[in-house]
């Protein structure tokens, strides 16, 4: 029988069956999301998320005519919420809520290779043409062979679900919104608006979880072996770096003077508040001299340690504070599972730079996947807010995470 194929290095002649990659996405990204709960929704939209690629036309692009443009995206969007809404349906769920999980569901499938606005607008702001994601699955695409390969390749996945924990797939679209009911409960909205910020962010979180699996699983395809980091190292650096700073106060010694004394004072105090402290905004008022850079790391080691985050951030908007500041930072942690990313230490992509040590640089880069970040606040803020592939990516590494935004500025307007 024709092997169905995810990927296909002609040069090397390296392939990677879909099987074998949707199984690989699903677990993978199961794993990150079960951090927060969320591991059945990304199951479910990992293992779909590339079921086009059964399509004898998309076969036929990677084998014959890799330039042709084959969009093997919509499949399982179409797949799924064919299926989602009906079942939800039948279970009494309300029908917005059925939707609206429906929706995001398939918008996560269908832009993985690319966000797109949901609606055209028109010039009246009140008025808007129809749903770009329902035309996207509906539509009718000469050339593609949705009922004769798609649905019976995704029958075939559904009879291996039982060797992963789900009895069928109604079990495993049950426990996914049962999964995300959970997230949207557990969150205070006051309006609408800020309902649908919180989708929106919901959107963003499962993209950015799928993308990182599917790249990872697609780079590891053609032998070059990257992994995540695991809890074992997570662990091993945690107490390293909360080591270290303790080995740097104790050095100071005793404090010889009433400007030293306030400091100690100040710095057993944030040791505590590091230790007790739950998840919150909390402000460290201090000036220029006070010792801020190493209280901050002293604060937020415990809170790796003791609260059992999962990195910490170093967020300012001037690269010179940053670059300062992340030299002072290097000197308590070493360079092992620090990260330092902004405009001056961003490295171009060389399209030849094919090595594991490229791909893994580009690869941290792109999705924070270390224990110490420093970064500069656009870098932060295009994390949260532009649709670039590698900014989605980044997305998931704010999960529990412990992060330090320092020195906000003021911008006065005239009004």
């Amino acid at each position: 029988m024709r092997m169905i194929l995810a990927h296909y290095d002609c040069k090397k002649d390296k392939k990677q069956s879909l099987d074998e990659h949707l199984w690989h996405v699903a677990c993978s990204s199961r794993q990150e999301a079960s951090i927060i709960g969320q591991g059945d929704v990304l199951f479910l939209i990992g293992l779909y998320h590339d079921l086009g690629k059964a399509d004898r036309t998309f076969q036929d692009k990677l084998l014959n005519n890799p330039n042709r443009h084959v969009d093997h995206s919509y499949a399982g969007a179409k797949y799924l919420c064919s299926i989602i809404g009906p079942h939800l349906k039948n279970r009494g769920v309300d029908k917005n809520e059925r939707m609206t999980f429906n929706e995001i569901v398939g918008y996560v499938i269908s832009a993985h290779h690319g966000m797109y606005d949901l609606c055209y607008y028109f010039d009246d702001a009140e008025y808007y043409g129809f749903n770009k994601f329902k035309n996207r699955i509906n539509r009718d695409l000469d050339g593609y062979h949705y009922h004769e390969d798609i649905k019976g390749y995704a029958l075939k996945l559904e009879k291996k679900l039982c060797d992963y924990g789900y009895k069928d797939l109604r079990e495993l679209i049950d426990k996914a919104f049962d999964n995300y009911q959970q997230a949207m409960s557990s969150l205070n909205w006051q309006d609408k608006s800020e309902w649908d910020y919180y989708q929106s962010c919901m959107v963003r979180l499962y993209l950015s979880l799928l993308k990182n699996a599917d790249i990872l699983d697609t780079v590891n395809a053609y032998g070059l072996k990257i992994s995540p980091m695991d809890k074992t190292e997570r662990s091993f650096l945690k107490h390293s770096y909360l080591a270290a700073i303790e080995q740097k106060y104790a050095s100071f010694g005793q404090p010889n003077n009433q400007l030293n004394t306030i400091r100690t004072e100040i710095a057993e105090r944030v040791k505590e508040r590091g230790k007790r402290d739950s998840k919150g905004i909390y402000r460290l008022d201090l000036p220029t001299g006070a010792g801020k850079t190493n209280l901050s790391m002293r604060y937020a080691f415990h809170q790796l340690v003791h609260h059992d985050k999962s990195r910490f951030f170093y967020i300012t908007p001037f690269l010179s504070v940053l670059e300062q500041n992340a030299s002072e930072i290097r000197k308590v942690t070493g360079d092992l599972g620090v990260l330092e990313h902004h405009s001056n230490v961003v490295k171009q992509v060389n399209e030849d730079d094919d090595d594991k040590d490229s791909l893994l640089s580009a690869y941290l880069s792109d999705s924070w996947d270390s224990q110490v970040v420093l970064t500069s606040m656009v870098q932060f803020f295009q994390t949260l807010f532009k649709t670039k592939s590698a900014n989605l990516r980044r997305f998931s590494s704010l999960i529990k995470v412990d992060k330090r935004l320092f020195e906000f500025f003021i911008v006065a307007f005239n009004c």
